[in-house]
């Protein structure tokens, strides 16, 4: 393959460059939330305990723990460090999809637009800027169709490029053992290859490789699998919307507001990807364009109606995570709508303006804000408990964010209540994933003697009159609150964020003063 001449180059390398410095603001400012909180517990852990850790959550995420827990030791725990792997995995993701861009439509602005389009998106910027598995994900993907692009490309008249058959089996499996959710894409990349009409049985004998390479993933899940899924919210329009939005990159629900100007961009998103797809197809069918103009649609349609049509018979389905790997097939779609569809390339480079201008009016003024902002429950904690005092977590997951603030603070060693729920010391790092423990009766009467004052902090219990498993554990949290107004006496209570509420409930000894802190 020939190098890139100067103007090529610098279509593929801008996106990259954007995504870059997008990412690195006020990348240390956001607060790590309960899921951040989760990875570096995980990624602390070492030998047995690591494992244990990891096929607890049913295998999600594997491939990231285990590279983070390799990166962690070098690099430290962070919260810069924590989440520099997820900025690298967001400009890869940028310039892998300009690189499609410009071997799909042979355009080089076409190709920097979908570069341009990848880094400038909401949900990617997000994720970016997270120690979470998503931004690795999308890469991997993107990687992925990469991959298969220089697979299908290849002269039929010879062997299958064997360095492009290895790299697709690589990263399709790596993306994969990051987020299972990778599966949807496996039929939109068969379709593609019975459309061109080249290597398909290459590409069925590399995914049959990727099969049995990832039968532990598969064993792992159906044995370890259950409770990761059970926080998985019901199919819902709300969850319907949330997918949309971020499929666009119009916003990310809940961690952003849905804003009058997140519904314009989700609703300017979904008619150009439409069309887009609708474009792309007659084309096809006249014989205008090449089979290839097709792969971003598939990329895009295919995994979208697996996702539906999964989570509408009830198979758990974070849509709005899900509708993340689908963006660079979005910005594909988008890209060839802009330059190669027919528009005049003045009118294409000003729909390209007004779409990141408005993605960008919806991101900047969240840079920094924290969703959960668990830095700020834990100074609150910190600056009037004392070893005396006590604190119970429900779900015991909020640990998991607290000690890891706790350990980072001046007094954080000396004046941390005891932990009990979960009854453990501070000190030992361990992971707790859903944990909705509940105490027996003899043990908060325990803490009444023990706790002179007693700290409640809850998170993400659910809704009340949604799905049966968020209904029990807003029942649960019920059940403690009512066993703790017997046992003490409230003294004030502060809500943090609002993605997942965090409810902070202080408690006093019965009999004892009232020490009120301020509410």
């Amino acid at each position: 393959m020939p190098l890139p001449e100067p103007r090529q180059l610098a279509a593929i390398c801008v996106p990259g460059v954007a995504a870059l410095m997008l990412c690195v603001i006020e990348l240390t400012t956001r607060s790590l939330w309960l899921d951040e909180g989760a990875t570096a517990a995980i990624t602390a852990q070492h030998g047995t305990a690591l494992w244990q850790a990891i096929s607890a959550d049913g295998g999600n995420m594997l491939a990231y723990y285990v590279g983070m827990h390799i990166w962690v030791g070098i690099a430290g725990h962070s919260a810069l460090a924590l989440r520099l792997p997820s900025v690298a995995a967001d400009c890869f993701s940028a310039v892998c999809v300009a690189l499609l861009g410009m071997r799909l439509f042979g355009d080089r602005r076409a190709a920097l637009a979908a570069g341009l389009l990848t880094a400038v998106s909401i949900p990617l910027v997000f994720w970016g800027q997270d120690a979470r598995g998503y931004a690795a994900l999308v890469a991997a993907i993107s990687a992925s169709f990469l991959a298969l692009m220089v697979i299908l490309e290849s002269d039929p008249e010879r062997p299958p490029p064997p360095l492009a058959v290895a790299a697709y089996v690589l990263v399709t499996t790596l993306a994969l053992y990051i987020g299972g959710v990778a599966l949807l894409v496996i039929p939109a990349q068969v379709i593609a290859a019975r459309l061109v009409g080249r290597r398909l049985r290459t590409v069925v004998g590399a995914l049959t490789v990727v099969a049995a390479l990832c039968v532990p993933l598969l064993v792992l899940a159906v044995h370890q699998g259950g409770p990761s899924l059970s926080s998985v919210p019901p199919f819902s329009s709300t969850t319907l919307a949330q997918g949309a939005i971020a499929m666009v990159s119009g916003g990310l629900a809940p961690q952003f507001h849905i804003s009058n100007l997140t519904v314009i961009a989700t609703a300017a998103g979904v008619a150009l990807v439409l069309t887009g797809v609708t474009l792309s197809s007659i084309a096809l069918l006249r014989r205008s364009e090449s089979p290839w103009v097709l792969m971003p649609g598939l990329w895009v349609v295919v995994p979208a109606v697996l996702a539906l049509a999964a989570a509408v018979i009830g198979v758990p389905m974070e849509l709005p995570r899900a509708a993340t790997m689908l963006i660079p097939g979005v910005a594909l779609v988008l890209a060839w709508l802009l330059f190669r569809s027919g528009w005049d390339p003045p009118f294409g480079w000003g729909w390209l303006v007004l779409i990141l201008a408005l993605r960008l009016i919806v991101l900047v003024p969240n840079y920094g804000t924290s969703p959960e902002p668990w830095h700020a429950v834990v100074k609150r904690v910190l600056s009037v408990s004392r070893p005396s005092d006590c604190v119970a977590f429900y779900p015991q997951d909020g640990r998991m964010t607290f000690d890891y603030y706790r350990r980072g603070m001046k007094d954080g060693h000396t004046n941390a209540p005891r932990s009990v729920l979960p009854d453990a010391p501070w000190g030992h790092i361990s992971t707790y994933l859903d944990a909705y423990t509940l105490p027996i009766r003899v043990t908060m009467s325990d803490w009444a003697v023990r706790c002179q004052r007693l700290w409640l902090i809850s998170a993400k219990p659910g809704s009340p009159g949604t799905d049966s498993a968020s209904r029990a554990r807003n029942s649960g949290l019920g059940w403690l609150e009512q066993g703790l107004k017997h046992r003490f006496v409230p003294v004030s209570s502060q809500r943090y964020g609002w993605s997942s509420t965090i409810l902070v409930r202080e408690y006093r000894q019965l009999g004892k003063p009232d020490r009120r802190s301020g509410s």
